[in-house]
């Protein structure tokens, strides 16, 4: 699953996207976040397309897992992530105004990459729904 700020300023845009992608693997119970730009919808390939930022010169991964588990057949994953754009392939979240965001649930591959996602969804949808609060340490 993954969860981050917009290519957009103004609506949901996957491509040019800065996402956390988050999983739990079911094999072994261990859980991880990378950090992701979305340069295109396409694997990652020589640092081009859907890659960890990792894997992109002059980036690296800003995100930090906090806790993974699996309850009750919920997946919770809880991470922690700059608001402050912390290289060039991050984009700031925003505490002052509002801000386009966007999602997926999809497939990791054996590298842990990112694979198309087939379901495709317009609008708000909530079944259920969960608020996420960016809490800053002051």
């Amino acid at each position: 699953m993954s969860f981050g700020t917009s290519g957009s300023p103004s609506r949901s845009v996957m491509v040019g996207g800065d996402v956390v992608v988050a999983w739990l693997d079911q094999a072994s119970g261990r859980g991880e976040a990378q950090d992701y730009h979305l340069d295109a919808k396409s694997q990652c390939q020589g640092g081009r397309g859907s890659c960890p930022d990792s894997q992109i010169q002059g980036s690296r991964n800003n995100v930090r897992l906090l806790n993974a588990a699996l309850i009750n057949d919920f997946t919770m994953l809880t991470f922690q992530r700059p608001l402050a754009a912390a290289d060039p392939t991050d984009m700031p979240i925003l505490t002052n105004g509002t801000q386009a965001v966007i999602w997926a649930v999809g497939p990791v591959n054996s590298q842990g990459h990112t694979s198309y996602h087939s379901l495709r969804l317009r609008g708000m949808v909530c079944t259920p729904c969960s608020l996420l609060f960016f809490h800053r340490r002051k």
